[in-house]
């Protein structure tokens, strides 16, 4: 009889300790907003070395570092991402160079795709195109454009 109430009172430990955990996990867990193109949202596509220009911001498509996304004409097992470097300009002076993660997805939000934020703007690396095809030559860089979003905030 001692050693069953032992074990039930082990068992009931054991599962507070496991719901205590679940609960710091999930608090733990950050939601992210996708970022969405509004009526007050510009879009500019750019090809590398050029600029998208929005009041005083400039933003230059340097480079695709990498483009991993998963070929329409195929099926994996995981869609892949590309990242991307761009250069921001405020009033013609350098303010950062930043990499952003284009999700095959297209599921936009700030930690993948924010390259920069005021309390007035956000700019983000929106979309890259063209998606890679198997059907197609292997990509160089002057084929790709660079989709920036400048998104004001009110």
């Amino acid at each position: 009889r001692r050693q069953r109430q032992m074990c039930i009172r082990d068992r009931k430990n054991t599962a507070v300790f496991l719901i205590f955990c679940l609960v710091g996990f999930l608090n733990s867990i950050e939601c992210q907003t996708q970022v969405l193109k509004d009526s007050l949202s510009i879009s500019q596509f750019v090809k590398i070395n050029q600029s998208a220009k929005f009041k005083t911001f400039e933003v230059t498509f340097k480079k695709v570092v990498n483009d991993s996304r998963c070929p329409k004409d195929v099926i994996c097992n995981r869609a892949g991402e590309a990242f991307v470097k761009v250069s921001v300009y405020k009033n013609g002076e350098l303010i950062q160079d930043k990499k952003l993660r284009i999700d095959a997805s297209g599921y936009v939000v700030d930690d993948n795709n924010l390259a920069f934020h005021t309390e007035d703007i956000k700019i983000y690396g929106f979309n890259l195109i063209p998606y890679p095809q198997t059907k197609k030559l292997q990509l160089t860089d002057k084929d790709y454009e660079l989709e920036i979003l400048f998104k004001p905030q009110l």
